[in-house]
């Protein structure tokens, strides 16, 4: 760059090696820019990890993040420029394999919820038209506040025949449930409205036209292992904890971090927080960093999703024997499962038991894990009967609530905070940018929305300091 002789580079501190840090960071340094990365944890890639060398047959799970959708372009772009293959599970399962859903003690057809679907699609979808989304503190229509301020369940009574006592409104009462890890009486309407209304009248799809298409064959954290790979030696600095930001003379930023039993202090001309704001909260003193109040109320009552992973290996796929493609919906305890094991070679099958809200917080100690498994497996019986299959004994659970570097599964938002504060999350604060998927206004909660924060943030910051 002309000039560069004349004028010092800023020096950058990062917080946070998931997946928004690693990608600004990388962006950074492709543009001619270095800067400095503190992770609290032992590893990259946050809540992007991969499970390896556990399950036989050579079969890959993930702790967290898992599916990309068709239209997730930042994640997609990404993983292609650093040479990594997405796999298309959708191509890869057959057809004729569809979701289970079971309610009321009986099977829930898919074409029954096809059916249902069409009948009220009209009523989804003028409230997906009205609001014109996105709802943002600052943009949001008559509409728009108006189901801000009601629930999701509140909703489904109010559009399905029935509401909640009807097989469709209990399908999506217990798939919002798991979607946002919380339930659904409370969370603004707003989250389901903007999901199940982008769908299409004669293709059923519980999230609309969130897909699930796309995995990273071989595991998703090889994104943010080859991040940080390419990043110079020494960039990232672990096991190192932000305890307080402060604004100081000079515009200036001081960092305080705690690494073992050692706290020292960083000055920093530009800092980017890439952490979750659950632990922004709870572990960062930001009393002294200049933050507006309405960046301070949305770090503060941004809620986390109590979502839980439970991964399961049998010794076959035998969902697939009657033509059911991992997927279930049922309200008998365990909620949803799906196929982590789609494409991937064996006979072995691995289901995936997400759970949210309520019941997801229940699962919260490791050491139940096989009463975990046998209260699952006993119920999933009731909706798809195993005959010979049985479960080998290997199974994995992963309760993100209790993870003190990320204290949730991911955000949502509650009554009435997209018209309070949604949009701001990702608002720089002087020269304090903030990254991670709870930045994101189209793809918060999805691995997606933290690469576009961190790209985006990138930009940002290239645009103050040339």
């Amino acid at each position: 760059m002309e000039g560069d002789h004349k004028k010092e580079k800023p020096k950058i501190v990062i917080v946070g090696a998931g997946l928004a840090g690693l990608t600004c960071a990388y962006r950074l340094f492709k543009s001619g820019i270095k800067c400095k990365v503190f992770e609290a944890s032992e590893r990259v890639g946050g809540r992007c990890f991969s499970i390896r060398n556990y399950f036989l047959d050579n079969q890959i799970a993930e702790h967290g993040g898992e599916l990309i959708d068709s239209e997730h372009n930042e994640i997609k772009e990404l993983a292609k420029e650093i040479g990594l293959k997405l796999e298309n599970l959708i191509d890869i399962d057959k057809k004729e394999n569809k979701p289970f859903y079971f309610f009321n003690g009986q099977p829930y057809s898919y074409d029954e919820a096809s059916k249902d679907w069409l009948s009220v699609y009209p009523r989804v979808r003028k409230d997906y038209e009205d609001v014109k989304f996105p709802t943002l503190y600052n943009k949001y229509t008559n509409r728009g506040y108006e189901l801000d301020n009601i629930s999701v369940r509140q909703w489904i009574n109010q559009i399905i025949p029935e509401g909640v006592n009807s097989n469709l409104g209990r399908l999506l009462d217990v798939a919002y449930s798991v979607e946002y890890g919380a339930e659904t009486n409370t969370q603004s309407a707003l989250n389901i409205v903007r999901l199940l209304g982008s769908g299409e009248e004669n293709a059923f799809n519980i999230f609309g036209s969130s897909d699930r298409m796309y995995h990273i064959k071989g595991g998703n954290d090889q994104l943010p292992g080859r991040l940080y790979r390419a990043l110079p030696k020494g960039t990232v600095k672990f096991k190192t904890q932000l305890l307080s930001i402060s604004k100081v003379k000079y515009d200036k930023y001081k960092l305080v971090f705690q690494s073992a039993c050692k706290v020292a202090s960083v000055l920093a001309d530009i800092v980017v927080l890439a952490i979750p704001f659950s632990v922004l909260k709870l572990s960062v003193n930001y009393d002294k960093a200049g933050f507006s109040e309405l960046k301070k109320q949305a770090i503060d009552e941004l809620a986390m999703g109590t979502n839980t992973k439970l991964n399961v290996q049998f010794t076959s796929r035998y969902w697939r024997r009657v033509n059911n493609n991992g997927t279930t919906y049922c309200n008998i305890g365990y909620q949803v499962t799906r196929e982590g094991s789609c494409g991937q070679l064996g006979t072995k099958g691995i289901l995936v038991n997400n759970t949210g809200g309520k019941i997801g917080a229940s699962y919260n100690n490791q050491e139940y894990i096989k009463q975990y498994v046998e209260t699952f497996i006993n119920r999933l019986d009731r909706v798809i009967p195993r005959r010979n299959a049985k479960w080998n004994g290997k199974a994995i659970l992963d309760y993100w609530t209790g993870n003190r570097w990320t204290l949730g599964s991911y955000p949502y938002y509650k009554l009435g905070q997209y018209t309070k504060f949604a949009g701001v999350e990702g608002e720089s604060e002087g020269n304090c940018f903030f990254a991670g998927d709870q930045t994101s206004i189209y793809y918060q909660g999805y691995m997606n929305g933290a690469v576009e924060s961190g790209e985006r943030v990138c930009k940002e910051i290239l645009e103050r300091i040339r």
